[in-house]
């Protein structure tokens, strides 16, 4: 691989892990202001937000990825894929972030309504858990992939 390209795939996964603590951190905020009964605009901006660096780091992720690989190597990444199963990673990691987001924003507009407050946390903190298992989970597939980059 050319410097160019390893520059330009470190920049990708700094890019990367950056987004992702940045969406953490606003989810993070979200949790905050549900328990603490905010407003639902601020509530509902901290949220747009998180995802949306969530999104741009998954998208920043893959074109990491990609930076540098040849269709040889590609071709020999999706047997590698194959052979291991990993798409029922994949599916199970998807699983956690959509029902953790679901139950994060069931917790918030329930918290409109201002009762049933131990609902509330308990589908806040269900949430929040499952979030953080998908962020860790996330955070483990990049270092694998950082090591294997510099492996190679």
């Amino acid at each position: 691989m050319s410097r160019k390209n390893k520059i330009r795939k470190l920049g990708y996964w700094s890019l990367t892990i950056l987004l992702a603590l940045a969406g953490i951190l606003d989810l993070s905020l979200v949790i905050q202001l549900v328990l603490s009964h905010g407003s639902f605009f601020d509530i509902s901006r901290r949220l747009f937000w998180g995802i949306i660096f969530i999104i741009a780091a998954w998208g920043s992720y893959h074109t990491a990825k990609d930076v540098g690989t040849s269709e040889d190597d590609d071709e020999r990444d999706k047997y590698v894929r194959q052979k291991t199963r990993s798409e029922m990673y994949k599916i199970t990691s998807y699983l956690l972030f959509y029902i953790g987001a679901g139950l994060l924003a069931w917790g918030m507009i329930l918290n409109r309504s201002h009762g049933n407050s131990n609902l509330i946390y308990t589908l806040v903190l269900i949430g929040l858990l499952l979030l953080i298992l998908w962020t860790l989970l996330f955070f483990i597939e990049v270092a694998l992939m950082m090591i294997n980059y510099h492996r190679d």
